[in-house]
């Protein structure tokens, strides 16, 4: 993992499990097709649909900063909590892989 600009912001899936041991972190899946959160998920994280939470689906565009912090209060994500996001299961699906992501990334927001 080397080769990312800030390295350290990424969990390999076996570093999950230590991630999940700190207190007040939060794991988001963001999927395309929330069924296969539905079918299975790492343990206490919440579903976050690409195609309409993680973008104004009226402006074809990103959420704004606004949007974007209403998701976050309503995940209970907030500045002094690490958020883990893993996902996309279609990415995986469409190539042949299992679906399950070899890594995620941790994100301070605030």
């Amino acid at each position: 993992m080397a080769e990312y600009a800030n390295p350290e912001t990424l969990v390999t899936t076996t570093g999950l499990p230590n991630m999940q041991k700190i207190d007040g972190v939060r794991i988001a899946e963001v999927d395309v097709d929330t069924k296969a959160y539905d079918e299975g998920h790492v343990p206490g994280a919440i579903a976050w649909a690409w195609n309409t939470e993680l973008c104004d689906t009226v402006r074809r565009d990103i959420l704004s900063r606004q949007q974007f912090e209403e998701l976050m209060e309503r995940s209970g994500v907030t500045p002094d909590r690490p958020l883990v996001i893993y996902g996309d299961n279609t990415t995986g699906s469409r190539r042949g892989r299992c679906g399950r992501p070899r890594f995620t990334a941790t994100a301070t927001c605030g």
